[in-house]
Parts: structure tokens; C-alpha cells; sequence
């Protein structure tokens, strides 16, 4: 019994450090850009990223951009397309979110003021959203 309890302290004591860092998309390319500059070899980066965890997703467009600099089909190109499939369902980064659209209440401002030259193509926009306003 006691050799249980032991097994599970330490089986359980080991889990935090084998548990993966949770990184920004901006951290992973900090410590890509770090790894390029000190000229860590492919295994050694690959090794870098699959310790990782994102907290955010990375994109495919982030994900090119990323792996531009490494050779096609490197381990750390692989690690890096498991890290963007690992995190396909996370929010992107804040600076990679599109566009709001522009609130229907200044669009609507937008279309009364007629010195503007704008009221034609307003009052049609809103009648495709449905406000009976115009």
C-alpha cells in the first residue's frame, strides 16, 4: 500500500514538469527569431516547439510566415503544423482578428447627412438589412 502512495506522489510530481508551457503566438516568434539567431539546429527547434502549447491559435498565414525561413519538410516545420492543428480551435491573436463592421447607428447617421453624397448608397444598405427607417 505504501509503495502505491509513493508511486502516485511521484507519478504526480512529474506531471508539471513534463506538462507543456501555454505561449502566445508573439512568444513562439520570439523564441523562434532567438533560436534563428543563435543557429540551433532543426532538431533542437523542433524540440523547442513541441514543448509548447499555444494559448492562442496560430494561423496558416502566421504558420507560412513562420516556417519561410526553414527548410520544407523539416522537423521543426512539422512541429510547427501540429502546434497550428493543436490550436485550430483557440481564438487568433488580437492583432490577426478582421475587422469589426461599422455599427448600423453610424450608418445610419452616415445616411442623413446629405452633404456627405452618401444617403443614396446608406438608404440601400439599410433597406438590404431590413431597417424600415429609410
Amino acid at each position: 500500500m505504501r509503495r502505491r502512495i509513493l508511486f502516485f506522489l511521484l507519478a504526480a510530481a512529474t506531471i508539471p514538469a513534463t506538462a507543456a508551457k501555454r505561449e502566445t503566438v508573439a512568444q513562439l516568434e520570439q523564441t523562434l527569431t532567438a533560436a534563428y539567431a543563435s543557429h540551433k539546429q532543426d532538431a533542437e527547434i523542433a524540440r523547442q516547439i513541441s514543448g509548447m502549447e499555444l494559448s492562442e491559435r496560430l494561423t496558416r498565414d502566421t504558420l507560412r510566415r513562420f516556417s519561410s525561413p526553414m527548410a520544407p519538410n523539416s522537423q521543426a516545420v512539422l512541429a510547427l503544423e501540429v502546434l497550428a492543428d493543436q490550436s485550430e480551435f483557440l481564438d487568433p491573436p488580437s492583432d490577426e482578428l478582421p475587422p469589426l463592421p461599422l455599427p448600423m447607428h453610424l450608418l445610419s447617421s452616415a445616411c442623413s447627412n446629405p452633404h456627405r453624397g452618401t444617403e443614396h448608397r446608406c438608404c440601400r444598405a439599410s433597406e438590404l438589412f431590413g431597417h424600415p427607417n429609410h
